[in-house]
């Protein structure tokens, strides 16, 4: 029976050299890592050729997998290539480039060291290793020594003190590694030590205090492709307890100093912790942990027990320096567009070796992400084609938003609302004569009559006096319908509050999407994230470095646009009053503060994924940008503006969360242009709908008599006037029907029977209208209103109606 042979592939765009992953037949293997190459023409484009780098393995009788140089190029006549995005085939093709295969190995011995690397190996001779351990620790050593080339391997110890390095072979291996002390644990000096020799110009501390140590000039001079330090043990930094780190003259390294040079060295040195303390109760784990991130290197931690040591250095460890054997070329379809969902290219590579049939291996990867895609070659769509169909889209989305939210939802609350609350009068047993309060007629048993309140109304009468309980306000506060008039949907008293809010966000969403659009592929920005990339992670590989600048420039113009467009237009809502070039500058300086804000908050958000290593889409953490965004836009709304700073803050949040949602839902089938459309549109519009909804439920507007009979008398007249519509008028005068009767002054002939009228006007601000050009209403103390005209109610203005002084207040729950 004919064995599968297992094939490790490492991705790569261009020739890259590094490693990707390493593919296998069998579900043992799953590591992988994508490293791609943008054209330097053109920033969100790669180039249509991969390459694959792997290694071949077979699985020996022990079930152990053997690396080895199993194929030559006569071997390979063919090759085939498949790639998935998800469970599906991807509609791009890729293929494999005919006579592509190149065997990069030569030797005898695959998966060979290369001999111009530098290792320098410090291993912990503290006194909680015993004899036994140390035994297993030398065999681990004495094993690695034969992986090595000679020439490349330096060795030294460190307890209390640190020895020198010395350059290890199989021929003094025995005198170089005899153990020479049990002292305590000098970890972070002796580190800090061995990161220095690699570095000719670099001070070593305390050589007068070290009477074992001697700097090796050699491992500094060494020029090769890569140095590497490996640290091997079971403790933790206990320099309290050692006598001469108490000298004055001694330098103590602490942890920060540590961590600052292996960050500033990680370019030069990569850094390589094996805890060999499991069962120490002083054992650090995530202090080694910390050591290798510091270095750049965060999958350089390794736990081994003293009975696997030797399996460790012989197999794992030896590996992390050892090369690709082979190597394959394959071509994309161009067109393809990535956005950062998780892609698998399988491979089944077939041979005319008949030890060897074929080999059997799939890679994961990622390119792009959710907010800037990258494409294989140039997309040939012009990009004004791309913004027609999304203006399109986004004109047709805001008439359905607009349709649903202004007719459609408002009938089925009629439709519920008459479930619920019409019905035909039952007179309860025993019950006394009961009349409508609006009409005074009787109610009979079977007359259509409306419950919502304990004032039972005729329906029809219910409908006469505009869908409210006769007694609303007054004696009621619960008899009022949130009515839609369907023979005149669009009459000012249909229209809804915050339909305003919804409209002017969708409409921002959709300016800030053609905004993006243009300039997305600008690189604006890049060159700035770029720069504090390398500053926070300086050993990160091109390629990531690439993909996480693109990202977080792709947020940094997103917020910028975004904070921009909607500050203006939700500012707009609430500034503009009077047309006045002050007004309108005002508008423009907060949308500038909006636009400053989207930057930062972004910029913010960005910084955080540079240092949690994000290049791609990841749920769980790429909402950080955006939550600080929705949160900051939301709190720049409320800056001197009638919003409270809690209901933005409360707005931005809650549409943020729905936004981000549908972007990671829609990004998983890449269709960027409409999934990135649809979020601005949404988050713009839901923002609206928030700040709107919690800004109107919040408000409480309240007239107290300050002058007049009924003096320090407090009306709250927000039961009848609501920005969310319906019966939005409160009548001042001596008339019963006056939702505020002054039966106070009742025979005060100054006094109309309908003498004033309150209410949200169009511009949904508070205003108060004088009704009868025979009798005088005096406006803050000022002068008398002219009739009919809407004058404006804002905290502590003042009319006179009669001997009365109203005070007008607008209060937060």
């Amino acid at each position: 029976m004919k064995k599968a042979w297992c094939i490790s592939f490492i991705i790569l765009l261009m020739c890259s050299g590094v490693s990707l992953a390493q593919l296998a037949d069998t579900l043992e293997m799953g590591f992988s890592k994508v490293e791609y190459k943008f054209d330097p023409n053109a920033t969100n484009v790669i180039n249509d050729t991969f390459t694959l780098k792997f290694n071949l393995y077979k699985v020996d009788y022990e079930g152990e997998r053997v690396r080895g140089l199993y194929l030559d190029h006569n071997d390979i006549p063919d090759i085939k290539a498949e790639e998935f995005k998800g469970s599906d085939p991807d509609r791009f093709p890729i293929s494999y480039i005919p006579n592509s295969f190149v065997k990069l190995n030569q030797s005898d011995t695959a998966g060979a060291i290369p001999d111009d690397i530098t290792i320098s190996l410090l291993v912990d001779y503290s006194g909680t290793i015993d004899d036994g351990e140390m035994a297993k620790i030398k065999e681990a050593i004495k094993a690695f020594v034969e992986k090595v080339p000679e020439g490349c391997l330096y060795f030294s110890w460190f307890s209390d003190d640190v020895s020198e390095s010395v350059l290890l072979t199989k021929d003094n291996f025995d005198a170089v590694t005899a153990r020479k002390s049990r002292g305590n644990t000098a970890l972070y000096n002796a580190i800090y030590t061995k990161l220095l020799e690699f570095d000719p110009a670099a001070k070593i501390p305390n050589l007068a205090m070290e009477i074992n140590y001697k700097r090796n000039e050699e491992i500094a001079r060494r020029k090769g492709r890569s140095n590497n330090l490996i640290i091997l043990t079971d403790g933790v930094n206990d320099v309290v307890t050692i006598e001469k780190y108490h000298d004055p003259a001694m330098e103590v390294i602490n942890s920060p100093q540590l961590i600052n040079a292996l960050k500033k060295y990680s370019k030069e040195v990569k850094v390589f912790t094996i805890g060999f303390g499991e069962n120490s109760d002083a054992f650090d784990e995530m202090d080694l942990i910390r050591i290798c991130k510091a270095s750049g290197n965060p999958d350089g931690y390794f736990l081994v027990q003293p009975d696997n040591i030797l399996h460790h250095f012989e197999g794992q460890l030896a590996e992390q320096f050892s090369t690709e054997d082979y190597a394959i070329q394959l071509i994309k379809e161009k067109g393809a567009t990535y956005v950062g969902n998780p892609r698998t290219i399988e491979i089944v590579l077939n041979s005319n070796n008949q030890l060897h049939p074929y080999a059997i291996g799939s890679v994961d990867y990622r390119a792009g992400s959710a907010h800037s895609e990258v494409t294989v070659g140039e997309v040939e769509e012009s990009i004004w084609g791309e913004i027609l169909k999304g203006v399109i889209l986004g004109i047709v989305l805001w008439l359905v938003i607009m349709i649903v939210m202004q007719l459609i939802i408002p009938l089925i609350k009629n439709r519920f609302f008459n479930m619920k609350y019409a019905r035909k009068y039952k007179p309860g047993e025993n019950e006394l004569h009961k009349e409508c309060p609006y009409c005074g007629d009787p109610l009979n048993a079977g007359d259509r009559v409306i419950t919502k309140c304990e004032h039972i109304v005729h329906k029809a009468c219910w409908s006469d006096f505009d869908h409210v309980c006769p007694e609303y306000g007054q004696n009621c506060n619960t008899g009022k319908q949130d009515f839609f008039d369907i023979s005149d949907p669009f009459s000012k008293k249909n229209r809804k509050y915050y339909i305003k809010w919804v409209s002017y966000g969708l409409i921002g969403g959709l300016l800030s999407w053609f905004s993006y659009i243009l300039l997305k592929d600008a690189g604006l920005l890049l060159g700035f994230v770029k720069s504090i990339t390398q500053l926070i992670s300086p050993s990160i590989t091109e390629q990531n470095l690439v993909a996480i600048a693109i990202k977080i420039s792709s947020f940094i113009v997103i917020g910028t646009i975004m904070g921009m467009f909607l500050t203006y237009f939700f500012a707009y809502i609430e500034d503009y009053r009077r047309k006045s070039l002050k007004v309108v500058g005002l508008i423009l300086l907060r949308s500038l503060f909006g636009g400053l804000m989207g930057f930062l908050s972004f910029l913010i958000g960005g910084i955080v994924l540079i240092f949690l290593n994000v290049p791609n889409n990841n749920i769980y953490l790429d909402w950080i940008p955006w939550i600080i965004f929705g949160a900051s836009v939301g709190l720049a709304l409320s800056i001197r503006t009638t919003i409270v700073w809690k209901h933005g803050l409360f707005g931005g949040m809650i549409s943020i969360v729905f936004s981000f949602l549908i972007l990671v839902g829609m990004v998983s089938g890449d269709v960027f242009v409409l999934a990135l459309l649809v979020t601005f549109m949404i988050f713009g519009g839901g923002l609206g709908l928030s700040i709107a909804t919690v800004h109107s439920r919040a408000e409480q507007y309240y007239l107290k008599v300050v002058q007049g009979k009924k003096n320090v008398e407090t009306i709250p007249i927000h039961k009848w006037m609501s920005y969310q519509g319906g019966h939005n008028e409160v009548y001042i005068g001596r008339a019963f029907s006056c939702e505020i009767q002054m039966n106070w002054e009742s025979q005060n002939p100054e006094i109309a029977d309908k003498h004033a009228k309150l209410y949200i006007n169009s511009s949904n601000i508070p205003v108060i209208v004088s009704l009868d050009n025979t009798r005088k209403t005096n406006y803050n103390d000022r002068f008398d209103m002219n009739t009919s005209k809407e004058y404006e109610l804002y905290n502590g203005a003042t009319f006179k109606i009669g001997n009365s002084v109203f005070e007008y207040h607008e209060k937060d729950k």
